[in-house]
């Protein structure tokens, strides 16, 4: 976990804290994707990760997600579920 970065000003000391769910939020705030790599949004990424819990863990929240990428990083996360994606019964290739 990484570590609140302070900022102060004259009367007051505020903490920074930059997790997926702060992105996913800065996101939603603007027009811009704050992923790694332009082509991905976190947003997006994150609500696949969600969808995909979903079944297995009914309960699972977008901010369960939050903290599965932060644990993991987003591409080891974004690895297995481009695996997952794949392999799902929409994207499988059909036999001939």
């Amino acid at each position: 976990m990484n570590t609140p970065t302070e900022i102060k000003t004259s009367e007051k000391t505020y903490l920074l804290y930059y997790d997926n769910k702060a992105y996913r939020k800065l996101e939603e705030q603007t027009v811009h994707r704050f992923a790694r790599f332009q082509h991905e949004s976190i947003k997006e990424m994150t609500s696949l990760l969600w969808a995909g819990l979903l079944r297995h863990q009914p309960k699972a929240t977008i901010e369960t997600a939050d903290e599965i990428i932060d644990d993991l990083g987003y591409e080891t996360v974004m690895g297995i579920v481009v695996k997952a994606v794949e392999q799902s019964p929409p994207f499988q290739k059909s036999k001939e």
